[in-house]
C-alpha cells in the first residue's frame, strides 16, 4: 500500500479497526469524483444521465467541485 495518494499526494492511512486504507486529502479529485458518483447514483439522488465519465470530465475541467455545484448547472443551448 502506498504511503501517499497517487492522485493528490496526501497521506494514506488505515483507520484502526478498518480493513481499507484511505486518502486523507479532503480536496482529492479521486475522492470528489467518487462522492459525486455516489450522490448521482440510483441508490441516492437517481440523477438520469449523470454518469461517472461525465462527472469526471466536469471535475477535471473545474465545472463542479461538490454536490452543491450540481444545482447551479445550466443547460447550454447551441
Amino acid at each position: 500500500m502506498p504511503d501517499f495518494c497517487p492522485v493528490c499526494g496526501s497521506k494514506v492511512e488505515r483507520p484502526e479497526g478498518e480493513a481499507v486504507h484511505r486518502c486523507t486529502g479532503l480536496a482529492c479529485p479521486a475522492q470528489i469524483k467518487e462522492h459525486l458518483a455516489h450522490f448521482a447514483s440510483k441508490g441516492a439522488m437517481d440523477i438520469d444521465g449523470l454518469g461517472s465519465k461525465f462527472l469526471e470530465q466536469m471535475v477535471d475541467k473545474g465545472i463542479i467541485r461538490d454536490q452543491a455545484d450540481l444545482y447551479g448547472l445550466k443547460k447550454k443551448i447551441s
